[in-house]
């Protein structure tokens, strides 16, 4: 099940009071009219991302597969999904900052595979051994209430290992790759 759904619809942005600020919202136009997240909602999507990513980072690897969606579990079968990340924290090393950067939400899009709360969480994280690392998870919840569920993530990254095989084009040839990421805009 793959959801493009968020690459192919444009998105609005907008600015909400929030304590202590403006909180920014990326809502797509194929969403529910009006409709704008809550910010528990926001932090509900924010957890499930840190709690996923640490159970990840120290092995649980039951603990997070417990926060995929059935669709996931599906594609990807409970060792493969062991055996991929065993290796991705083997050349990744341990995470040592997760950084959030976007929120792209839709919600009963009729372009989604379902109705339902949609999250693309677009994240910037440095890692032991990589400090070139983006990509995203999508976060799905049929509706308010129920958990959110991971159902796709994707991470793109060049370990510092690679990056000093390939020597002074590293920056060149990392700029090619983290072209995928969503919102991701490398260093010169």
């Amino acid at each position: 099940m793959r959801l493009i759904i968020l690459a192919c619809l444009a998105a609005a942005t907008f600015a909400a009071s929030a304590p202590g600020g403006v909180r920014t919202v990326n809502v797509t136009q194929g969403s529910e009219p009006g409709w704008i997240p809550s910010p528990e909602l926001e932090g509900e999507a924010r957890d499930v991302v840190a709690r996923y990513s640490k159970a990840l980072d120290s092995g649980k690897y039951e603990e997070a597969r417990t926060l995929q969606g059935s669709g996931l579990k599906e594609l990807l079968p409970a060792e493969q999904f062991r055996s991929d990340s065993k290796r991705s924290r083997k050349e990744n090393g341990a995470l040592l900052a997760l950084d959030i950067r976007m929120i792209t939400w839709t919600k009963d899009s009729p372009s989604a595979p379902s109705p339902g709360i949609y999250a693309a969480v677009d994240l910037v994280n440095k890692y032991a051994l990589t400090s070139r690392h983006c990509g995203f998870i999508i976060l799905y919840k049929r509706q308010e209430g129920e958990p959110f569920k991971v159902v796709r993530s994707e991470n793109t990254f060049m370990s510092n290992k690679t990056a000093k095989a390939i020597g002074a084009n590293a920056p060149n040839v990392w700029r090619n790759v983290s072209a995928v990421c969503p919102g991701f805009t490398p260093p010169p």
